[in-house]
């Protein structure tokens, strides 16, 4: 884990009137060429939120 989410983490954690929610999406792409060489693509998205929600406004 980067230093970046890990401060924010342990930021939003050490309030305690705040959340914290890690969401991980992972897609994998693959993309088949028809070519002389038949390449194969192969495209990998990671993307990671993080939200900080404060429970004092939930009511």
């Amino acid at each position: 884990m980067n230093d970046m989410v890990d401060h924010a983490k342990r930021t939003c954690i050490d309030r305690r009137e705040y959340t914290y929610t890690h969401t991980y999406i992972h897609t994998h792409v693959h993309t088949y060429m028809r070519i002389q060489t038949r390449a194969h693509t192969h495209t990998y998205v990671d993307i990671h939120i993080h939200t900080c929600t404060s429970r004092l406004t939930h009511a």
